[in-house]
């Protein structure tokens, strides 16, 4: 009787001990939440794009040499449970393949390892493209080399006609700056060099 009374004490202080956890959780996460809007709307401001707020989130919208994109936190690949920011935009070429990221995607289906010929980048980012992406790689010009060792935290994916670009989960406006001078040198310059043609 007395180690029933004893187990039921036990299980009632873990009861107790779980609900003021998830307490102090749902408390930090509302504060989290509520320091990432303002930051996340000053920062847009600060730079002249649109802030839309969501059910405890904020999305900036904006363009970057008339290319129009959305920064979100979202779900990177789509399952489990993280969610990461990326600046997104749409691109013309939906066969292109490739990402650079700082870790090996390991995709297994014929994507190959581009060489890039640059030590400090070399040293810094796996690179992954099928035959179409290739192209886009070797435009990787020294600018965007540089901006992309300076900035470990950008790894950037492009694919279906996507582009995303994962930023760090607390972005500052250099992050936001590098990931938007990324797009209006790599991007932006692929296009004016396609209109060349």
């Amino acid at each position: 009787m007395v180690a029933l009374l004893f187990a039921a004490a036990c299980l009632a202080l873990i009861e107790l001990a779980w609900a003021v956890h998830r307490i102090r959780f749902r408390a930090l996460a509302r504060k989290d939440r509520r320091r990432r809007i303002a930051e996340w709307t000053d920062m847009a401001r600060s730079r002249g794009f649109e802030v839309e707020a969501r059910e405890d989130d904020v999305v900036i919208r904006g363009t970057v040499a008339s290319r129009p994109f959305v920064l979100d936190s979202m779900n990177f690949f789509a399952y489990g449970m993280d969610t990461e920011n990326a600046l997104r935009f749409h691109v013309e070429d939906e066969d292109a393949i490739f990402s650079i990221t700082g870790w090996d995607v390991g995709y297994p289906h014929g994507l190959q390892q581009p060489p890039v010929g640059d030590e400090a980048f070399d040293a810094r980012h796996k690179v992954r493209a099928n035959t179409p992406g290739l192209r886009w790689i070797a435009r990787l010009g020294p600018d965007e080399r540089k901006l992309l060792v300076d900035f470990p935290e950008l790894d950037v994916l492009q694919g279906g006609g996507e582009v995303r670009i994962r930023l760090p989960y607390r972005i500052d406006l250099a992050h936001l700056d590098a990931a938007c001078r990324l797009v209006e040198s790599f991007w932006c310059r692929q296009d004016a060099e396609e209109i060349e043609k």
